[in-house]
C-alpha cells in the first residue's frame, strides 16, 4: 500500500515535465511475514537516485549493480513505453521494467513511498511456478534480448546472465529434475551462440541426478 499520499501526483508531474522518462519508482518498506509468526521489516534502498539512463539500467538490471524496484506498486509507468512494439508474452514485473527501460530513462526516488508485504504463500517463498510460466518468462527475456541488439553493449552476455539468473530463481521454488532438464535443453537450443550459456546448461544436465546442487 502507498504510504506517501503525494507520490502519485508528484510522479505524474515529473513524467509530464520530462518526456525522457519511462517510469518513476520509489523505495518501499518490506514487511516479511513468511517465516513462522515473526514479522521482519526491511527498507529497500537504491544504490543511486535521480534520473538513470534507461539502456545502462537495462544492462545492469538484476544481473549487475542495479536491482529492480521491489514492487510495481511503488512505480508509475508511462503507458506507451510498456505498450511499444510487440506485446509482452507474460507480465512479470521484471519484463515490464525491462521493456520500459528500452524506451527511456528511469527516475528513482529514495523516499519510502509504499509498504510491501511478503506473505507465506507468495510465489517467491515456495508456492512455485508452473513450467509454462517459467518458459514464458525466458521467452520474454529472449525477445527483450533481440530488442536490445545494437542498443546495449554485448547483448549476448546480457542474455546469458539473465537466463542463469532466472534459472537460479526458479530453483528457489518447486522446480523438479524434469523441469530443470527441459529448461536447460531449451537454453541450449536458444543460446544464440553464447558459449557461457551453453556450458551452463550442459553443466545443469550433467548434474541433473543430484550429484551436485546448483
Amino acid at each position: 500500500c502507498l504510504v506517501d499520499d503525494e507520490f502519485l501526483a508528484k510522479t505524474v508531474e515529473r513524467l509530464d515535465a520530462n518526456l525522457e522518462l519511462s517510469f518513476v519508482s520509489g523505495a518501499v518498506r518490506i514487511v516479511d511475514e513468511s517465516e513462522g509468526g515473526d514479522i521482519k521489516y526491511r527498507d529497500s534502498k537504491y544504490p543511486v537516485s535521480g534520473q538513470v539512463n534507461g539502456l545502462e539500467y537495462f544492462q545492469e538490471f538484476q544481473i549487475g549493480t542495479l536491482p529492480k524496484p521491489c514492487s510495481t506498486c511503488c512505480t508509475v509507468f508511462r503507458k506507451k513505453c510498456v505498450l511499444a512494439g510487440d506485446a509482452l508474452i507474460e507480465c512479470s514485473d521484471s519484463s515490464i521494467y525491462l521493456k520500459a527501460l528500452l524506451q527511456g530513462d528511469a527516475y528513482l526516488v529514495p523516499d519510502l513511498v509504499a509498504t510491501y508485504r511478503v506473505w507465506r504463500g507468495s510465489v517467491a517463498k515456495g508456492r512455485g511456478f508452473g513450467y509454462d510460466f517459467k518458459l514464458n518468462v525466458l521467452r520474454q527475456k529472449e525477445l527483450l534480448y533481440e530488442m536490445s541488439k545494437g542498443r546495449i553493449k554485448d547483448p549476448l552476455m546480457w542474455w546469458a546472465k539473465t537466463f542463469k539468473m532466472n534459472f537460479v530463481y526458479f530453483n528457489r521454488t518447486s522446480t523438479g529434475p524434469s523441469e530443470k532438464r527441459m529448461l536447460a535443453q531449451w537454453g541450449i537450443q536458444h543460446a544464440h551462440g553464447s558459449v557461457e550459456l551453453t556450458d551452463y546448461c550442459q553443466e545443469v544436465l550433467k548434474n541433473i541426478n543430484g550429484v551436485k546442487k546448483l
